[in-house]
């Protein structure tokens, strides 16, 4: 994606499963060519827990990157 000018964001869902977090979230940036740790790439990984309506990480992302791309419009659809 990045080939064609996108960024994805990458949405790690079940957080609420995994007991170290943060590592897991490392390896995760590392086969990403991302290096950890990942609180640094919050604009690109987002940990969430969809079943416990946890996705203000995800939200927050795309909030910030309808913004940089001038796109504030696409807001509502982020609640």
């Amino acid at each position: 994606l990045e080939d064609v000018g996108v960024e994805p964001i990458v949405a790690v869902n079940k957080t609420d499963k995994i007991d170290d977090l943060d590592e897991r979230l490392d390896e995760i940036c590392d086969r990403l060519g991302l290096f950890p740790p990942w609180q640094q790439w919050s604009d690109r990984i987002a940990p969430i827990c969809a079943k416990r309506g946890d996705v203000e990480a995800l939200e927050e992302c795309l909030q910030t990157r309808f913004h940089e791309h001038n796109r504030d419009d696409l807001l509502k659809f982020v609640s």
